[in-house]
């Protein structure tokens, strides 16, 4: 972010009483301050003039840094995103693989008649996918319910959630 400050003086003379000269004049001094801000990568356009009078060939660099800067950002967030839903997939497969592993284990445990400890291999892990996504749903739309305006028609309906 950026300030620019600009300060001017002047002096005004003004009629002022005193109580032993009843028309003397005084100088004043006033003190004008403006200040300048902003936020986008790139300054307004008559301050962008002002630096290319001040060093010629100044604001096609300023512009040139900024998109330099602009497509730098974009493929970084490009990569957290990809690099995101990369590792989702990955958890996905894990977790499904795992499942499958435990639930097979299980199931010849059973098989092999040893049913209690089956039951435990079997039941345990399907117990806790199934809260896994009644909670995860549940999250979802706790978060599209605050994401979204107060006067949204389709919060007023009689459902259940």
């Amino acid at each position: 972010m950026s300030e620019i400050e600009k300060t001017a003086t002047e002096t005004t003379p003004l009629n002022v009483s005193d109580p032993t000269t009843p028309t003397a004049k005084r100088n004043v001094r006033s003190e004008f301050s403006a200040s300048y801000h902003w936020s986008a990568p790139l300054p307004p356009p008559d301050v962008l003039a002002r630096y290319n009078e001040a060093f010629p060939g100044c604001a096609e660099r300023i512009v040139a840094m900024a998109e330099k800067q602009s497509a730098h950002r974009q493929n970084i967030e490009s990569r957290v995103i990809n690099g995101n839903i990369y590792s989702q997939k990955v958890g996905l497969w894990l977790g499904f693989v795992l499942a499958f592993v435990v639930i097979s284990s299980g199931a010849w445990l059973v098989y092999d008649g040893r049913i209690a400890w089956g039951a435990g291999f079997i039941g345990i892990p399907l117990v806790a996918l199934v809260s896994v996504f009644v909670l995860g749903k549940r999250d979802q739309n706790r978060q599209l319910r605050q994401s979204q305006p107060e006067e949204n028609p389709q919060q007023k309906l009689p459902f259940p959630e």
